[in-house]
């Protein structure tokens, strides 16, 4: 199996330094470029059905990505392995075993379950399941995309949801150097969450290796300076995506292809919100497989958030204890600036119009969060990422080591 590891710039040949455009017609088309190391993807949509522009869109995106999804999924399995001292899930070298790949199917199906039932579920704000039915849709685009000749009629008023009856029982598996399957989309998408799902159920190995990032956001006169740097494994497909939906525009750090969203959130939308996270160090987290994982969460937060409050909201629905982050936040328009940590029982919210951060916070079990920080890392002129949550309840919660 070809695998998709990147050129040195000697290597970069013509081809590559020409763009890739695919159009499906006047109202959905994309194109993709790569420059040595650098790969850029644009793809626009528009349809009078906000679920149909997504889905086509989708279906651009995996015209344009393609064969880069399949080897996005085999380099996934073996960056898991290789940035994993202790090698937990995968436990070895040259792909997953097919007990691993089981079990990460039944895991993502089982978790793609709850989602259609969360989407049906009459308790669900009308407008969260629409958002959230038009960031699946596009998912299944992606897989269109990759694996069919033109898109697929189907059902986008919003009853119909594509669930597992939709799909044939070898698109429901987790596989390695085998075809595409929808479930290896979704997998790719939620790698982080079902990662930490993994290693801590019981029998496992705690923890597993994840890349490490740093964030840093400073307040300067009238501007807002926001930083990110990801450190990933040698096989990642780190890349920039921006998607122009119906009205919706969306730049990110993807980390792979195949993606709703960044995957390593760094971005920003149209709305005038920028972000970025690093995922907080820990020794202990409580961890849901049947949840809303925050893939889903951070993709409707960045996508439509028109303030940092919405972001908040949308982060917040859910508590999954998977891939528990530190979110910097910038409202552009307004001049404000937030920061979103989380353990596996308390979100902790900050809010700044330029002056001392606002603290609050929310716990989805009843139980009381305090509110203290570290005052070095939460400041009125910056807010420091550096893998460790600046919030003293989280810290304790996730018995974090500053290391």
């Amino acid at each position: 199996m070809e695998r998709n590891r990147k050129k040195t710039t000697a290597q970069t040949t013509a081809a590559e330094s020409q763009p890739k455009v695919f159009q499906l017609d006047n109202n959905a088309m994309g194109t993709i470029n790569t420059r040595e190391n650098v790969v850029c993807m644009t793809v626009v949509s528009r349809d009078t059905n906000n679920l149909k522009a997504e889905y086509r869109a989708g279906f651009v995106q995996g015209k344009l990505q393609n064969s880069t999804i399949l080897s996005a999924r085999d380099n996934t399995w073996d960056n898991a392995y290789l940035t994993d001292p202790s090698h937990a899930f995968p436990a070895q070298p040259n792909g997953p075993s097919q007990a691993e790949q089981k079990t990460a199917a039944e895991l993502s199906n089982s978790n793609y379950s709850y989602f259609l039932d969360y989407l049906r579920n009459k308790a669900t704000a009308p407008t969260t399941a629409e958002r959230l039915k038009r960031l699946l849709f596009r998912m299944l685009g992606i897989y269109h995309g990759a694996t069919l000749e033109k898109p697929v009629a189907l059902d986008f008023s919003g009853v119909w949801l594509p669930d597992q009856t939709y799909f044939t029982p070898a698109e429901l598996q987790v596989g390695y150097e085998t075809p595409l399957s929808f479930m290896d989309v979704y997998f790719l998408n939620a790698f982080n969450d079902l990662g930490d799902v993994i290693s801590n159920a019981p029998g496992t190995g705690s923890g597993g290796g994840r890349e490490s990032c740093s964030a840093f956001l400073k307040r300067s006169a009238n501007e807002v300076i926001l930083t990110h740097n990801s450190w990933m494994g040698f096989l990642s497909q780190s890349m920039v995506q921006t998607l122009a939906i119906n009205g919706d525009l969306l730049t990110v750090n993807a980390a792979t292809p195949g993606l709703i969203a960044s995957g390593t959130d760094f971005g920003y939308n149209n709305k005038g919100i920028l972000f970025n996270e690093t995922t907080h160090r820990l020794s202990r987290t409580v961890t849901k497989a049947n949840g809303l994982w925050i893939f889903w969460r951070a993709a409707l937060a960045e996508q439509f958030s028109a303030s940092i409050d919405e972001f908040f909201d949308a982060i917040s629905l859910d508590n999954t204890g998977s891939y528990l982050n530190g979110y910097m936040v910038v409202d552009a328009k307004n001049n404000q600036t937030g920061l979103v940590e989380m353990s596996y029982r308390c979100f902790v919210f900050y809010r700044s119009n330029g002056g001392k951060y606002a603290v609050t916070a929310k716990a989805l079990d009843g139980y009381p969060c305090t509110l203290d920080y570290d005052k070095e890392m939460v400041t009125a002129n910056h807010l420091m990422g550096i893998n460790f949550p600046a919030s003293f309840q989280v810290q304790s919660d996730l018995q974090s080591t500053d290391n």
